[in-house]
């Protein structure tokens, strides 16, 4: 941006306009790189609430303590990145 401006200044119009298309390029790939990086956000979102949704329909299956600790479970699980147990308790509980 500076070396456009500068290159207007001193009426160079050929640098300024290869330096404003530079500049436009990155822009384009900033954007192209953030549109990437939000659309797997919102994927890890939603497997996110998926995950959720599948852990609190096991706990209504259960009632009281057995429920508590099943969630508990399953959230330690996944905190440690243990997808086996964590569909293990899933399926069949604590």
């Amino acid at each position: 941006m500076v070396k456009a401006e500068d290159a207007r200044i001193l009426g160079s119009m050929a640098a300024m306009r290869r330096q404003y298309r530079q500049l436009r390029t990155l822009n384009c790939n900033l954007v192209a790189e953030h549109e990437k990086r939000a659309q797997k956000h919102r994927e890890l979102q939603d497997s996110l609430k998926a995950v959720n949704a599948m852990i609190q329909a096991a706990a209504k299956l259960r009632a009281g303590r057995p429920q508590a600790d099943l969630v508990s479970a399953c959230r330690k699980a996944f905190q440690s990145k243990n997808v086996p147990l964590l569909l293990k308790l899933i399926q069949e509980g604590c």
